[in-house]
């Protein structure tokens, strides 16, 4: 009991410093609670699912009698056990593939009958009757039910392929008979037979309009071929007494082109706009970085006596020297062009009010209106000032550190939900999968 009054003791402190301005007791039920929520939740879960897979383990056992192991009937598929094998002296376990139940001769030839008079109705495919054919057969390998397979072939290719596939074009006045043969084959019986299905392919019905171009098309082939060893192709003026009038038709994608990159202009502005935001979001938070160790720089050197603007100046040339040849920061460059005013003759209090206006972060406004102000008040008045400004900066500074945290640890929390996830497929797949092909 001791021991946990401890720990809650600890957890209460760690609060506590976490989020000092908050209740320390309602904050810690609030912890209690969702940690409870998770740990009740994660046992439901892991009972539930431990219920499960020792049902589904307990609910039909494959062994029989001490010896005897139940097959699955044909394409219910095959499964895994786990056996172990004992004498007097010595004990072993291992894995066995029990496969599914295969068929007799018997069983098979029994199917193979049944399979033969449905066969006409599975190649129908979206046709009523084989006696009128208008839309391609089904004709497939392997259907469902039965464990044969089957191998096709048509006596006229072009009008119905090995695959199913009809062409009625042409088909205009009678339709056509076509017979197709099918190889039927049982490969564990080693039983197989022939069928013979003859399918009647429907004529065309076309329109006065279809009608008329198909013969459009048949004549432009027919004198194609007159012509073969010509340069040219000569097109035919007149079909069935009616004049033809030819036009070359171009597929012409400029429209397309043209809206394609304005999108991707819009798209590119859209974007380089975002990029602007984002870099002057950076630029602000490099400024509220940066604003207690520069508050603290000037306070310091006007503590050793300097003038404001003097101590200004002292703190620009320490952040140049820092940086370097590095990259240069934002605030070091607004000081730069603010040293450059003060050297130009400006007047120090609008150089200031300039500085911190050009800074745009609140802190550095009213540092430029602090240090504007104390040319007429001295600088007793802005040490206590910056003083406050300081402690203010790193109250500020911790709570954007303390914030950060909490986004980063948001962030996490769902890749860390999907680990957990995947952790527990990965445990219970495999029970779900054994439990599955009993």
């Amino acid at each position: 009991m001791r021991g946990l009054t401890s720990d809650h003791a600890e957890i209460k402190n760690i609060l506590l410093r976490l989020r000092p301005y908050e209740n320390k007791e309602q904050m810690f039920l609030l912890y209690q609670k969702k940690k409870k929520r998770w740990m009740i939740g994660l046992i439901v879960v892991g009972i539930v699912s431990a219920l499960y897979v020792h049902g589904g383990s307990q609910k039909e056992k494959r062994l029989l009698d001490g010896n005897l192991l139940v097959r699955n009937v044909w394409d219910a598929g095959n499964y895994q056990v786990d056996l172990n094998v004992k004498t007097k002296e010595w004990d072993h376990s291992f894995s066995y593939l029990v496969k599914e139940k295969a068929y007799t001769r018997e069983e098979a030839e029994q199917l193979y009958r049944k399979f033969a008079g449905e066969l006409p109705s599975l190649i129908c495919g979206g046709n009523q009757t084989l006696q009128e054919v208008t839309e391609d057969l089904k004709l497939a390998n392997a259907y469902k039910d039965y464990p044969f397979m089957v191998s096709w072939s048509s006596t006229d290719q072009d009008r119905v392929s090995s695959r199913g596939k009809v062409n009625r074009k042409g088909l205009e006045d009678e339709g056509q008979w076509v017979t197709l043969h099918a190889l039927v084959r049982e490969v564990d019986t080693g039983l197989e037979q022939e069928l013979t299905l003859k399918v009647f392919l429907a004529p065309e019905k076309l329109s006065e309009e279809e009608l008329f171009f198909r013969r459009v098309e048949e004549s432009v082939i027919s004198m194609d071929k007159v012509s073969a060893q010509k340069e040219i192709v000569t097109l035919p003026v007149s079909v069935e007494g009616k004049e033809l009038t030819w036009k070359e038709t171009k597929q012409d994608h400029s429209i397309f082109i043209l809206l394609l990159f304005g999108a991707a202009s819009l798209f590119v502005g859209r974007a380089m706009d975002h990029d602007l935001q984002k870099a002057d979001r950076k630029r602000l938070k490099e400024l509220q970085k940066e604003y207690p160790e520069f508050a603290g720089r000037l306070r310091l050197y006007l503590c050793a006596g300097m003038t404001a603007r003097n101590a200004f100046g002292r703190v620009a040339q320490d952040y140049a020297e820092r940086t370097g040849k590095k990259k240069r920061l934002f605030l070091e460059s607004e000081m730069k062009i603010a040293c450059n005013q003060l050297s130009n003759g400006l007047p120090e209090a609008q150089v200031y009010q300039e500085w911190g206006a050009r800074c745009g972060e609140m802190r550095y406004r009213r540092l430029g209106f602090l240090l504007s102000v104390q040319l007429k008040q001295g600088n007793d008045r802005l040490l206590q000032l910056l003083e406050q400004e300081a402690d203010v900066a790193r109250e500020d500074q911790r709570n954007q550190a303390r914030k950060e945290g909490e986004e980063a640890g948001t962030k996490l929390l769902f890749p860390m939900i999907l680990i957990l996830i995947m952790v527990m497929l990965l445990v219970l797949l495999p029970a779900y999968v054994d439990f599955g092909t009993i």
